[in-house]
């Protein structure tokens, strides 16, 4: 995902659907969407390679 702050939008949409598919309840597709979208904003904030515009 590109490294800017909008993506954090598409990585909830795609996480969501992905959780769904397997049957994860909205308490655990909470959790883990929180869980994710506060480590993509960390990696967004704080990047290894401050010169990379993506985020794996």
């Amino acid at each position: 995902m590109q490294a800017r702050p909008r993506s954090a939008r598409l990585l909830r949409e795609r996480l969501f659907l992905w959780l769904d598919e397997l049957g994860a309840n909205d308490d655990e597709i909470f959790d883990l969407s929180l869980a994710s979208t506060e480590a993509f904003t960390n990696a967004v904030e704080h990047p290894h390679e401050p010169s990379s515009r993506i985020i794996d």
